[in-house]
């Protein structure tokens, strides 16, 4: 029998960001994502106006990516 299987979404804040409190982003951006790659590592996982979004932190892997 076939079964779908979910990947797991990289750990991040669980707060995410809405259209109605983004905050973080509008009062300093670069600080928060800072805040971000400090606590959750070289990637994370956040929720961005209802979308998961994965933010890489590091470098190489940025590179790894988009080569």
């Amino acid at each position: 029998m076939w079964r779908a299987t979910r990947k797991k979404f990289p750990a991040g804040p669980s707060e995410g960001l809405k259209r109605w409190s983004l905050g973080p982003l509008d009062n300093n951006p670069l600080e928060y994502f800072s805040k971000i790659a400090r606590e959750y590592g070289d990637i994370a996982g956040l929720r961005v106006l209802n979308f998961k979004t994965i933010f890489i932190n590091h470098p190489d892997l940025i590179e790894e990516v988009l080569v």
